[in-house]
């Protein structure tokens, strides 16, 4: 019941503007595992709501306004028990402005959030494409700040570059990103007995590499593959500051219409190293594997998705489950 409320209130949004072009309602469970014997358990249901223009064909404003209202929980399966340990409302208002001419894109955004009274995120990017007869080259600068966990209230400045490369049925791209996180509850350690406790900045590298070969045109099928590298100066309680780790992964994916019917479909499997700990001691390795699917149908005046995701390795699993409406 909960869910259909949120659907027709879409639908009443949907009618209240000319100019709407997207809106959609989203409910999320998310599962951690530790050790198959507990777990900890954070349910995330997420409203969104969106609205965008074009203006004089080079300018696009856009507002978004997203509501959640978390709960988290610690289950101990031998002994029964199942807690409630947290339960948090956030709120947030999204402005974008973006500007565009042929090869040249600038996009810029700001948020704000009433219930945390800050600003949870605000950025720029400057975007150039160049077409060639060797290919299409894509590359785009990024700066800015984003309050990425509420839960333990962490935010980090960031500054990134992007480069990527299609030519005929191959793509490819390269993304690095530095990211220093404000103010952090760190620790290192020395060795079994000595962990050492500080105040401060954390400073995080993440690389990523993706690369597609469009195995068919008609139905949309590609062959992907990526790599992954991110790493954090110290380790914290407060997010997940991963040591040195490294993930491979490859699949299939698929992204498609026919006529009025709507799909995608994600199938992935990889390698996670786990990285280090801290004492340099190695992390058990993880395969795990990933899936989604989204059907949806386009009414003309509306086009309405279903969509899930699933995913899952040795100590972690997540699954997501969605509606999107999109008036037109």
């Amino acid at each position: 019941m909960q869910l259909i409320a949120l659907i027709l209130i879409i639908a009443i949004s949907a009618d209240a503007g000319q100019h709407i072009t997207d809106a959609y309602a989203e409910m999320k469970s998310i599962v951690e595992l530790e050790d198959n014997r507990t777990e900890t358990r954070t349910v995330l249901p997420l409203q969104n709501y969106f609205i965008g223009k074009s203006i004089k064909e080079s300018f696009y404003a856009a507002f978004a306004a997203s509501f959640d209202n978390s709960e988290r929980s610690y289950i101990n399966k031998e002994a029964g028990i199942d807690t409630v340990l947290n339960a948090k409302y956030m709120d947030n208002y999204l402005l974008k402005l973006n500007w565009h001419s042929e090869s040249h894109k600038i996009y810029t955004h700001a948020s704000y959030s009433a219930t945390e009274e800050k600003l949870t995120s605000y950025g720029a990017a400057w975007c150039y494409t160049k077409i060639t007869e060797a290919g299409r080259f894509d590359g785009a600068i990024r700066a800015g700040y984003d309050y990425f966990y509420h839960w333990t209230n962490s935010g980090r400045d960031f500054g990134g570059i992007n480069l990527g490369f299609q030519k005929s049925r191959f793509n490819m791209a390269i993304d690095l990103e530095r990211a220093l996180v404000r103010s952090s509850n760190r620790f290192d350690i020395n060795s079994a007995g000595d962990t050492l406790w500080s105040e401060g900045t954390n400073a995080g590298t993440i690389i990523n590499a993706e690369a597609a070969f469009m195995l068919s045109k008609s139905a949309g099928v590609k062959f992907e593959g990526g790599y992954q590298f991110s790493n954090y100066q110290f380790g914290s309680l407060l997010f997940y500051s991963t040591n040195k780790r490294q993930l491979a992964y490859g699949g299939l994916s698929a992204d498609k219409s026919y006529k009025r019917l709507i799909y995608s479909a994600t199938l992935r499997a990889g390698y996670d190293d786990g990285g280090f700990e801290r004492n340099g001691i190695d992390v058990d390795s993880k395969l795990f594997w990933k899936t989604g699917l989204c059907l949806g149908w386009d009414f003309g005046f509306m086009i309405v998705k279903l969509d899930a995701d699933l995913f899952s390795n040795a100590v972690y699993q997540s699954q997501v489950a969605g509606i999107k409406l999109a008036y037109k």
